[in-house]
């Protein structure tokens, strides 16, 4: 039944919206984070619904059909042209005691950045230390709330994301999908491996 069809529809919805939910996390656009959330909740809602079919309901078949050629072709095609652009990103730089991640923002078509002081790095280091011993696998949010290990003030939650990003970038953490999570690669010694990477960071200059 159109009904069935229509559930199919939105569920597929619900994943797209979760596929760019992830992306726009990766390339830290939290702005989109927060209204894609808010979209895939109301999916959702719409999904879990079900119910039985309503009786009648032409409208499905009133819809227009797709035209060929359509922008939506258009959006695939400079999505691939993104995707080669993206491939170069991240980038990490040094600016003083703060690690700069510079990403690539398909959206926008543009480069960002964010930042991350080095306490922030020593947060993420011991935290991933511990929550993947023993080859036990983790995810970003478990790394929440950082604190400074020196006076146990605050992190702020993106600059946790920044520094996981350039561990997996040094190879000391593996992420295995979108949203399984992580993994310390064995052997590798996280301080020695931090220390003697971060005097070999070009120099920042945005």
């Amino acid at each position: 039944m159109k009904w069935n069809e229509a559930r199919g529809k939105l569920g597929q919805c619900e994943a797209d919206l979760r596929r760019l939910l992830a992306e726009a996390a990766s390339e830290g656009d939290y702005a989109s984070v927060l209204r894609i959330t808010e979209w895939a909740k109301a999916v959702a809602a719409l999904v879990a619904e079900g119910g039985p079919a309503p009786a009648g309901g032409a409208g499905a078949a009133n819809a227009a059909p797709a035209k060929s050629g359509s922008a939506t072709e258009s959006a695939l095609s400079g999505g691939r042209k993104a995707r080669g652009k993206a491939d170069e990103y991240p980038r990490f730089y040094r600016r003083g005691d703060e690690l700069v991640k510079v990403g690539w923002s398909r959206k926008d078509r543009k480069e960002y950045n964010h930042r991350a002081g080095r306490r922030a790095i020593d947060a993420v280091g011991a935290a991933v230390r511990q929550l993947g011993a023993k080859g036990r696998m983790f995810t970003g949010d478990k790394l929440l709330p950082l604190t400074d290990p020196t006076d146990g003030s605050r992190i702020a939650d993106y600059q946790g994301y920044v520094a996981l990003a350039w561990l997996k970038h040094l190879g000391i953490v593996e992420q295995h999908g979108r949203k399984s999570g992580y993994t310390l690669v064995p052997d590798k010694q996280i301080d020695s491996i931090v220390t003697a990477a971060w005097p070999e960071l070009a120099e920042w200059r945005g």
